[in-house]
């Protein structure tokens, strides 16, 4: 039930802030990881989008905390114009941290694949076979990121756009294949190199 303003019978603005986050979400039913033998037994909800600059660049301001190298200078090189590109630079514990500002949390290894790749463990986000000018890559040639969601033809069955090119995503594990006891971390989906 969404919380309304009886004074002005206007959607309250947490309401309005939560509402505005779940229009953002993409459906993942729960199911067997591709290419592994892992079941994720719990259905997820993911974002659609890759974080833009904007969003992180508003998360340092609010949070309050102290900015240590390289962000007083990244945030300064980002202009106002590339804020809808995807967030870059930051670390897995700043990620995940963002996202727990979010209560939400960085997706495993094996989480990222069943989003990236389907039950049926598709090649390609939008299927099985490559396809040209569907995500932001070298062989495009644009050379730095472009908005988030810009390649609608790339995105998933789910609507999760960008798990190829732009930039790289960070797991909370490593992928499966990688040595899991080591101090590993994985990121995935390439970027724009």
């Amino acid at each position: 039930m969404a919380l309304t303003c009886l004074a002005c019978n206007r959607a309250a603005p947490e309401s309005e802030r939560a509402l505005a986050e779940l229009e953002r979400m993409a459906f993942v039913p729960s199911g067997q990881a591709p290419f592994i033998t892992r079941e994720i037994s719990q259905d997820l909800l993911v974002d659609q989008y890759e974080v833009t600059r904007g969003e992180f660049r508003r998360y340092l301001e609010q949070s309050g905390r102290a900015l240590g190298e390289p962000w007083p200078e990244k945030l300064r090189s980002w202009s106002a114009d590339t804020d809808p590109w995807p967030a870059s630079f930051m670390t897995q514990g700043e990620a995940a941290e963002f996202a727990a500002r979010r209560s939400m949390r960085l997706p495993r290894g094996a989480e990222w694949l069943l989003v990236a790749a389907g039950p049926r463990g598709r090649f390609y986000p939008w299927g099985s076979t490559p396809q040209e000018s569907v995500a932001n890559t070298l062989e495009l040639g644009l050379n730095r990121p472009v908005a988030v969601g810009s390649f609608e033809s790339g995105r998933t069955p789910q609507s999760c756009y960008d798990l190829l090119g732009n930039v790289w995503e960070w797991n909370s594990d490593a992928l499966p294949g990688q040595d899991s006891e080591s101090d590993k971390v994985s990121v995935a989906g390439g970027s724009y190199l």
